[in-house]
């Protein structure tokens, strides 16, 4: 049966989680430290800045260097993203399956009857 959290029961961050949960948070917070590392290397990186001066090959390794790590923290999201969509796909599908089958040994009793 799927775990299902209501408003009315508090959650806490410290409580015990499933793993896909922890990992699919860990994820997320690893893409968002990578994108905010990628941001300063980003602006260095760009022609129109003058903190790093007319040095085309530092430049380029800048842009190289951010352009890793944005592609690091996309496919670490996406990969959160689409582990917890199919975790609750699967939760809501065995759900309603468990349901529907009691619904329809309910239905067969009250029509024999």
């Amino acid at each position: 049966m799927a775990n299902i959290w209501t408003c009315d029961i508090p959650v806490s961050y410290l409580s015990h989680h499933p793993v896909s949960l922890v990992v699919t948070r860990a994820l997320m917070v690893i893409k968002g430290i990578l994108s905010i590392i990628a941001s300063p290397l980003l602006i260095l990186g760009m022609k129109c800045t003058t903190i790093i001066k007319n040095d085309d090959h530092h430049k380029v390794q800048f842009s190289k260097a951010a352009m890793i790590l944005l592609l690091m923290g996309g496919i670490s999201g996406a990969i959160a993203v689409f582990w917890f969509a199919l975790d609750t796909a699967l939760k809501y599908r065995t759900e309603v399956g468990k349901k529907m089958e009691s619904w329809n040994i309910l239905c067969s009793i009250c029509v024999s009857h």
